[in-house]
């Protein structure tokens, strides 16, 4: 088996005789393989392409991650924590489950899935599909490529500015084989940049009165919409494809798939007092009402506060009265719940046995 995979590069194009796909695919350009069999399959490839070739098979080795279940447990069917690709893909989407590997794709880490990251993702798709409805609303089309040097709006120079950012941040990380970082990047442009702050900001202008500035903002919104969706489609390809269609009735017979379209160019293009402006007002909005701080993460912060406020009260409670702590501690000790039931229970017949005399706060104040 090993000796046939070991002369696949050369074999499978016709060799030993000299065709053209021979010619065309030998040498190839990556080969992607998992770490376990580096020396079962890629080694061997390498010294039979260079005995019987002359040269190396490939230039570049992408040893990927292995997935794991979301405990980091390899996946087993005897274990049952196997999770069928197929199966994720019929509940969330193809492009969610392959945007959250290439989100998790970090070098020299396993990727631990599960499913709350694929829908974490699906709901991405979604917030993306939302943006280009919006823009479908407001008459933001498709204009092709445009002269940033025309355009006036700050807020409008601030999104083209972020967008090549966007753009060499997303190029670097595919180049270098660094997918997470990649993803990561058009992840956070389309969901904090482009969906929470530039599509708020230019709803005034898109309202207003200012025929012209409403007219560079349609065209610029949907410049970087279209832009975006050439740098989501290595990672999303299914649903930029049918928005790609959708934004512009008629563009796929006359320009080709989004797949065949020219990647987007860094120009290099930024605006200091543009992002200034802006970026004055993002910060103004974080310190007022922190944006990562979501109304679960503050009912959560309350719940905790308020377990810790109970508790400090039922440990003075029972430093004060032991035959209260005790009674407590007994009864949540049998009781057995769960987690916080059960410490609380211990601390109480703890402090059941500690001297009367002792300041209540002084005592709940060291236990705790």
């Amino acid at each position: 088996t090993w000796f046939s995979s070991a002369l696949w590069p050369f074999s499978t194009q016709g060799w030993p005789d000299q065709t053209d796909d021979l010619k065309t695919f030998f040498p190839t350009a990556t080969l992607v393989t998992a770490f376990d069999i580096i020396f079962f399959w890629v080694a061997r490839m390498m010294m039979m392409s260079l005995e019987f070739m002359g040269e190396v098979p490939f230039k570049d080795v992408y040893i990927h991650a292995l997935v794991l279940d979301e405990k980091g447990q390899k996946m087993s069917k005897s274990k049952g924590n196997a999770m069928d690709p197929l199966e994720l893909v019929d509940e969330y989407g193809a492009d969610a489950l392959r945007f959250t590997m290439g989100r998790m794709a970090g070098q020299g880490r396993n990727i631990r899935l599960s499913k709350q990251a694929v829908e974490g993702n699906r709901n991405f798709a979604t917030k993306l599909w939302n943006a280009a409805r919006f823009a479908e609303m407001n008459e933001c089309g498709a204009p092709g490529d445009i002269d940033f040097d025309e355009i006036q709006s700050p807020v409008n120079r601030w999104i083209l500015g972020e967008l090549m950012q966007c753009v060499a941040d997303v190029t670097k990380g595919i180049e270098d084989y660094r997918f997470d970082e990649g993803a990561g990047a058009v992840y956070r442009f389309v969901w904090n940049t482009f969906c929470d702050w530039y599509l708020e900001l230019i709803k005034p202008l898109l309202g207003g009165m200012d025929d012209a500035a409403k007219s560079e903002t349609r065209k610029v919104c949907g410049y970087v919409l279209d832009e975006t969706l050439k740098l989501l489609h290595p990672f999303m390809p299914f649903v930029t494809e049918e928005l790609w269609d959708r934004r512009a009735p008629g563009r796929v017979e006359d320009q080709g798939l989004l797949m065949r379209q020219d990647w987007p160019a860094f120009t290099g293009f930024h605006d200091d007092a543009a992002a200034d402006e802006v970026d004055w007002e993002v910060r103004l909005d974080e310190v007022e009402r922190p944006k990562s701080v979501t109304h679960g993460t503050l009912s959560a912060l309350s719940s905790t506060f308020s377990g810790l406020r109970s508790r400090w009260m039922m440990l003075c409670a029972c430093t004060a009265w032991p035959g209260l702590g005790l009674g407590l501690g007994l009864g949540l000790g049998l009781g057995a719940g769960v987690g916080v039931w059960v410490e609380l229970g211990f601390v109480c017949a703890c402090t059941a046995s500690m001297p009367r005399a002792t300041p209540a706060s002084s005592v709940a104040t060291a236990v705790f």
